[in-house]
């Protein structure tokens, strides 16, 4: 019983997505028959990028928020925007002013 309960409360330490959040989201869509073209404009991923990096205070070092699940709830919030605005795909600016 011990060894069940371990197994679920391992920690695992992710790597941000940072040169693969394209790729990522490929997968992710085409998992359901979506292209990601058809949703996201070519700028969205820089802009991804950017919104969910920061520096850290008192520091030089960028911080990357590039995770998972991070990136599924902003293009999840994002592609909501994207329906109430009645926009085609989601864009770089839109990303920028969520």
């Amino acid at each position: 019983q011990a060894r069940e309960v371990i197994r679920r409360i391992e920690v695992a330490t992710l790597k941000p997505l940072n040169g693969n959040l394209q790729e990522y989201l490929e997968l992710k869509f085409a998992r359901i028959g979506v292209t990601i073209e058809s949703i996201f404009a070519p700028d969205a991923y820089d802009a991804i990028r950017s919104r969910l990096t920061r520096r850290a205070e008192s520091s030089t070092l960028t911080v990357s928020n590039v995770y998972p699940l991070v990136v599924n709830n902003l293009c999840i919030k994002a592609m909501n925007a994207a329906a109430e605005l009645g926009m085609p795909k989601v864009t770089g600016e839109l990303i920028g002013r969520l």
